[in-house]
C-alpha cells in the first residue's frame, strides 16, 4: 500500500515537471563559439557539423604519440586531424 501511494505521488510530481515547455534561448550559441571532442579525429573522421574549436587532447595526437622516440616522428594522425 505504501509503495502504491509513493508511486502515485512521484508520478503526479513528474507530471508538473514534464508538462512544461522549453523556450528558445534569446541568443543561441553560434557555431564558431561551439567546441567539441572527436575521439576518431586522428583517423580523419569529420564530425559533420560546424564548430569553432576541437579538442584533441586524447585523440591519438599528443606529443608522445607524435614523437615516438628520439628523431622518430609520426605525423599521420595530426595531419588527418587538421587536414
Amino acid at each position: 500500500m505504501a509503495i502504491t501511494i509513493s508511486s502515485a505521488f512521484i508520478a503526479s510530481s513528474l507530471v508538473g515537471i514534464t508538462g512544461t515547455t522549453a523556450t528558445a534561448a534569446p541568443n543561441p550559441v553560434q557555431p564558431d563559439q561551439f567546441g567539441l571532442h572527436v575521439p576518431e579525429i586522428a583517423e580523419g573522421v569529420d564530425p559533420g557539423v560546424t564548430y569553432g574549436s576541437i579538442r584533441i587532447w586524447d585523440s591519438g595526437v599528443t606529443w608522445g604519440q607524435v614523437q615516438q622516440s628520439k628523431n622518430k616522428f609520426w605525423w599521420d594522425g595530426l595531419d588527418r586531424a587538421i587536414g
